[in-house]
């Protein structure tokens, strides 16, 4: 009988008694406003939990090219318990090709800032969609051409979310008014007997976005370099280094189920972004990408340094520049 020997090592624990460090997360898009998440470092100890940091005497400096912009704090929001987090905002328009900086000081935290200068814009555009297999059922393939701009070095990232939206509406029938949705079989006999009743649909669109599997064959891409071409990816990230300004066209598959959400109150749009990010960023999400469980081999994997830029804290600020495609399927169910 054969013994089972091994080695012990013993494994170094930050101390549990010290600072709680601020945690800076989020992008700035240009186009888009300042909205970014603010969290807390938490003990590796028994029985630690997450928790919102505390916002007394927190103050927020956000600066454009080393110019004060706004003095803000940080508060709660619809958000805050599931993910633990305060959230930072205001309505100030993110330009692209600048330099932003925030410095969060105050309270009873160390202090933070991050330093994050926004790409400059660029030109992507959908090319083809078509539905095939892949991956073991019906995918939608998406065809992406992207423009490099050269002269410096890009890093891309490809993402597909469903945005939530709901249909509301009402109908005329017999000089009365009947609700859409309620009254849809009655909708539906109206017309089949070939009448077309007056009628009214209101959209709303909720700020609300679920992250949907994707798949690429692209050589190019970080991904394969980790993963096969039927490893689910949460985005696609792949730099310039083999067009460098000129054009590469790229392909997406996402799953043909995930397109569509339930009638009527979880229907769904589909965004599709191509982004040109922050070198920084585009190591923390590459490194985050070859952490997830599609593409790690367990406690066999090898370590991956999370990049940061955040200075005396944790996390990352993110920028980027977005080129968005909107898709809705079946947008007319009645």
């Amino acid at each position: 009988m054969g013994g089972l020997s091994g080695c012990v090592t013993e494994l170094t624990l930050p101390d549990p008694k010290a600072d709680r460090k601020l945690v800076l997360l989020g992008e700035l898009v240009a186009d888009d406003t300042l909205s970014l998440r603010l969290g807390q470092s938490t003990p590796v100890t028994q029985g630690s939990v997450a928790l919102p940091p505390d916002p007394t005497g927190l103050s927020i400096d956000f600066r454009k090219e080393n110019t004060p912009v706004a003095t803000l704090v940080p508060h709660s929001d619809g958000r805050t318990p599931g993910l633990q987090t305060l959230l930072i905002s205001a309505p100030l328009h993110i330009f692209s090709g600048s330099r932003y900086s925030i410095q969060v000081a105050g309270g009873r935290y160390p202090f933070v800032a991050a330093t994050v200068q926004i790409p400059h814009p660029f030109v992507a555009a959908i090319i083809d969609t078509t539905t095939v297999p892949y991956a073991g059922g019906a995918a939608l393939r998406v065809l992406f051409r992207i423009y490099d701009l050269g002269g410096e070095n890009n890093f891309y990232s490809v993402e597909a979310l469903r945005q939530r939206f709901s249909l509301a509406g009402h109908f005329i029938y017999d000089n009365d008014t009947f609700d859409l949705i309620r009254d849809k079989p009655l909708y539906d006999s109206l017309r089949a007997a070939g009448q077309h009743p007056i009628r009214r649909i209101d959209t709303s669109h909720a700020d609300v976005y679920e992250r949907l599997p994707i798949y690429t064959n692209d050589a190019l891409t970080e991904n394969l370099k980790v993963a096969t071409p039927y490893t689910v990816s949460q985005r696609i990230l792949l730099t310039d280094n083999g067009f460098a300004g000129g054009r590469h066209d790229l392909q997406i598959y996402v799953p043909a189920d995930r397109l569509r959400g339930s009638f009527p109150n979880d229907m769904g749009r589909i965004l599709f972004t191509v982004k040109s990010l922050t070198p920084e960023y585009f190591g923390y999400l590459r490194a985050y990408e070859t952490f997830t469980p599609a593409t790690s081999t367990g406690y066999l994997a090898q370590p991956v340094r999370i990049e940061s830029n955040v200075v005396g804290g944790l996390g990352v600020v993110g920028g980027g520049f977005r080129v968005p495609f909107y898709f809705t399927f079946h947008p007319d169910p009645f």
